[in-house]
Formats: C-alpha cells, sequence, structure tokens
C-alpha cells in the first residue's frame, strides 16, 4: 500500500513539474508534434508485445519456473522485433516531419518501453511493490527531465526532444531489467513456450486498435484545428493526467493482481468477477471525472503559476482532454475481466466497437466545430462506458454458452469415438 501510493504522489509532484517545464520552454506547435510522437512511443508496449504483456500479467502466479516465463517472453520479443521496425517506420512516415529524424526514435523508444512493460508487469503481480516504486519514480524523472534538458541545451530544437525521450526509455528499461532480473534470462535454458493465444495476432489486432486510440485526440485536433491547438490540447491533457494517470495507476495496480489472483482461487465465477469489475471501473470513472472538474475550477489561478501564459489557451481544451483519456481507459477494465475470465477471444468487439464509436464520433464532432468536438469528448467517458460494457459482457455469457452447449452435445453416431 504505502510503496504504491507514494509511488504515485511523487509522481504527481514530478508531473506537476514537468508541466510547468514544458509550457515554459517547449513552443505550442512544437510541443504538439512531441505530444502525438509521445502518445504513439508504446508501440512495442502497446501494440506489438501487447499479447506478452498479458501472458506475463496471467501466468506469473502460476508459473513455477518465472525465469523460463522470462526466458521464452524475451526470445518470442525477438521473433516480433521486424514487425516492430515496419510498424515503426510506417508510424514515422505519417507524422508530420522529417522520416530519418523520426523513424529511429520512435523505434528505439518503442522497442526499449516493450521491455520496460514485461518488467513492471512481473513486478506487479508479484507485488514486489518497493522495487516497481523504484523503477517508476526513476522512470518519471527521466522522462520529464531529460527530453525538456536537451531541448533547452542546444536551442530549442524539436528533434532533441524526440531524442531525449528515446534516451529516458533506454535508461529506464535497463534499470528496470537489472531491478527484476530480467537480464540473466537471455542465458536460462528455455523449458516453456508462450502460449499461442498471446503469441498471436489476436492481442497485436486489439492492441493496435487501444495503441491507434491513444493517439486520436491529438491527431483529431491537430488535423481539424492545427499544430498550435494541439499543443494546447497536449498540455490540457498532460495536465488532466497528473490526476488521471494516477488514478489509473493506483487502481490497476490494485485490481490486476487482485482480480487475476481471485480468478484462481474461485475457478472463474463470472458473476463475481463481473461485479468486482463494475465496481472498480465505475469508481475510478467518478473519480476521474471530478479530479478534471476540480482541475477545470483551478485554471485560473494555474496559469502563470504552474502553467506558462503562453498555454493560457490550454484552459479550453483541459475538460475535454482529460474527459477522452478516461473514455479510452474505461474499456481496459472489462478487457481485464475478460482475461482473468480466461475468455481472451471474447475481447475483441468490446475493445473495437468502443473505439469506433468513439472516433467516428470525435471526427464527426470536429468536423462541425471545435465546440462540438469539446462536447463530444466531455461526454465520452459515458459513451464508453455504454458501449464497453454492454458488449463485454454479451461476449463473456456468450462465450460461456458456447462451452456449455459443447460440453452437453453428444458425440454424433457417425464419428468414431
Amino acid at each position: 500500500m504505502l510503496p504504491i501510493l507514494l509511488g504515485q504522489i511523487l509522481s504527481l509532484g514530478v508531473g506537476v513539474a514537468g508541466v510547468r517545464l514544458a509550457s515554459s520552454l517547449v513552443a505550442p506547435a512544437d510541443y504538439g508534434i512531441y505530444g502525438l510522437f509521445v502518445s504513439l512511443t508504446p508501440l512495442g508496449a502497446a501494440v506489438i508485445y501487447a499479447g506478452l504483456v498479458k501472458y506475463v500479467a496471467r501466468h506469473w502466479h502460476e508459473t513455477t519456473d518465472r525465469q523460463a516465463l522470462k526466458s521464452a517472453t524475451l526470445t518470442a520479443a525477438m521473433r516480433k522485433a521486424p514487425w516492430l521496425v515496419i510498424a515503426a517506420a510506417l508510424t514515422a512516415a505519417a507524422l508530420p516531419g522529417r522520416w530519418l529524424g523520426l523513424f529511429p526514435a520512435l523505434l528505439v523508444a518503442a522497442s526499449a518501453l516493450g521491455l520496460l512493460a514485461f518488467v513492471q508487469t512481473a513486478l506487479q503481480a508479484d507485488r514486489a511493490n518497493w522495487r516497481d516504486f523504484g523503477v517508476s519514480l526513476t522512470g518519471s524523472l527521466l522522462r520529464t527531465l531529460l527530453p525538456l534538458a536537451l531541448y533547452a541545451l542546444v536551442g530549442g530544437k524539436l528533434q532533441w526532444l524526440l531524442v531525449g525521450f528515446a534516451l529516458y526509455a533506454v535508461l529506464t528499461a535497463a534499470i528496470a531489467m537489472g531491478v527484476g532480473g530480467w537480464g540473466s534470462a537471455w542465458r536460462t535454458p528455455r523449458t516453456t513456450e508462450v502460449i499461442t493465444t498471446y503469441d498471436g495476432p489476436r492481442f497485436v489486432v486489439l492492441a493496435a486498435v487501444g495503441w491507434a486510440m491513444g493517439a486520436s485526440g491529438r491527431a483529431i485536433v491537430a488535423g481539424f484545428f492545427g499544430a498550435a491547438e494541439a499543443g494546447y490540447f497536449v498540455l490540457a491533457g498532460n495536465v488532466a493526467l497528473v490526476v488521471v494517470s494516477t488514478l489509473y495507476a493506483v487502481v490497476l495496480q490494485f485490481f490486476q493482481p487482485r482480480l487475476f489472483a481471485y480468478a484462481e482461487e474461485t475457478s472463474g465465477d463470472i458473476k463475481v468477477l463481473t461485479q468486482i469489475t463494475d465496481l472498480v471501473a465505475i469508481g475510478f470513472t467518478l473519480l476521474g471525472v471530478a479530479g478534471v472538474v476540480v482541475l477545470r475550477a483551478l485554471m485560473p489561478w494555474l496559469v502563470g503559476t504552474l502553467i506558462a501564459p503562453q498555454y493560457a489557451d490550454a484552459a479550453n481544451w483541459l475538460l475535454a482532454a482529460g474527459s477522452f483519456h478516461l473514455a479510452l481507459l474505461v474499456p481496459m477494465f472489462f478487457h481485464l475481466l475478460l482475461i482473468a475470465a480466461r475468455r481472451e477471444s471474447a475481447c475483441g468487439p468490446a475493445e473495437i466497437g468502443t473505439a469506433i464509436v468513439l472516433l467516428a464520433g470525435g471526427v464527426g464532432a470536429a468536423a462541425l466545430s471545435a465546440d462540438t468536438f469539446r462536447w463530444f469528448a466531455m461526454a465520452s467517458p459515458v459513451v464508453a462506458w455504454l458501449v464497453a460494457r454492454p458488449i463485454a459482457i454479451w461476449s463473456l455469457h456468450r462465450s460461456r454458452n458456447r462451452r456449455a452447449d459443447s460440453a452437453a452435445t453428444p458425440p454424433s453416431a457417425d464419428l468414431p469415438l
């Protein structure tokens, strides 16, 4: 309990300092592009390696040889590395700016953050909260200070923000692998293989949807309203994330390992797992909305103290940016419910359906006006809830009924037994 709360409090402080430094040092147009770049760097952890991260989270408790699990995970990650190179190249080509500058930074950052995700998932599953605290705090400091320091030292060039972020990712991943004992896993003989469900395309497809949605708000604002407005949106989102991400990290660190452990203890009791997930998701959403509303009320005071005056217009985007971030996180609780209930094959409809509704609604609203987009974004947590939960529950029970029907159907007399 203490290391989790302490880690989030210190990360909160680092995030606040980062907002102040960024708003003072970085021009809005540069910050808009940098924010879009950063939102795409989880390409490894959240897309190409998504199934492997879920594999570590789901099977860490039940494995009898954790070094073998580490070795199998890293070996599977190496097999997927060419796909990460291709994905990073295509993503960099779609970003505004010079491809040769964006691609190396994106590839390095995405690769390192993928390794970091393996280690921190294992630490959290093992409830090694103090070690996870050390890694998280170190990462928060490096992520906040290193890109801004390089940007300031070389005279305000966007490229150095990207280089600084890539360096942060590499250093944090290296520290985490040492803390988590993953460095020696490369030399461990493999005695196990990653389950095909987690190593195959299913989680990559689902994660690609989530990853794209993570950048969608910034991309919509940049595409319809320009780089400067995107800079205001990014800063507003970062202010909101100080509250939203802190809340989500605390809830997830408590909820995920306990949900998976409880699923093992109860043999996947769907009713109880659903009730737990509903309570946690509702609580998270209500607290998140309340936090964003409080931040908006404080914005007149924050501008000039925490936020540099050149970013005063970010206040107009805070409710929209914070609410849209919340909407992207709501479906994750039902995703974890399906995994805990061993219904991995049912994860697709809820996430894809929610993404389609949010993306179509966001683009349609932005095409009308900036104010219409703001109103849609503020309502998006409710939209995400109304779409994700019913589809997830329907998929869960449909999968269970199929299994029951299969077990109840006697074999045909025409087939050999």
